[in-house]
Order: structure tokens, then sequence, then C-alpha cells
């Protein structure tokens, strides 16, 4: 189904641009997923020139590194949180 919104034209969830994955990264830059997550990762263990092909490939495909979903997989995020029981209290300014 499609919306038309003055000049605009809305389209179903179904047919927006999917995000693009790692894999399909890889397969692009002719690596595997693992050498491509060492890449996103910082890994020091990938040469210049890997390196160099991933981000390449990243560039071309549009791909955006998901922080939450890496937290999600990994289990653990650096998110620290704070309660405040008073904030009219100035000792919290």
């Amino acid at each position: 189904m499609t919306h038309l919104i003055g000049k605009q034209v809305l389209m179903d969830d179904k047919k927006k641009r999917s995000r693009v994955t790692l894999q399909q990264v890889a397969k692009h830059a002719g690596v595997s997923r693992a050498t491509a997550s060492l890449v996103v990762r910082g890994s020091p263990a990938i040469s210049k020139e890997t390196r160099e092909k991933v981000l390449k490939a990243m560039k071309e495909l549009g791909y955006v590194y998901d922080r939450v979903a890496a937290n999600l997989r990994s289990q653990r995020s650096s998110t620290v949180g704070l309660i405040i029981t008073e904030i009219g209290n100035p000792f919290f300014f």
C-alpha cells in the first residue's frame, strides 16, 4: 500500500530499504564475516589493506553500525543509571 502526502510518497515497511548487514559488507569486500567484524571493532590483527577494503565496502553499501544490537548480543552496555529521589535538593545540582 502506498500513501500520497502532497508530492511525497510513503511506502509500506515491506518496501522500505532494509539495513545492510555485516555479512553483506563482508561478501562485498571479499572477506569473511569474522574479518569484517574485527574491522568494525578496531582489532589490530587486521592488515591495513584488508581494513581499507572493508571500510570501503561499508561506505559503498551504506552500512551503519548498530550499537544497540551489539550490546544485545554481548549482553553488556556501558550505560550508567542514576536515580535522584529529591529533584529540588540543591545537592543534586
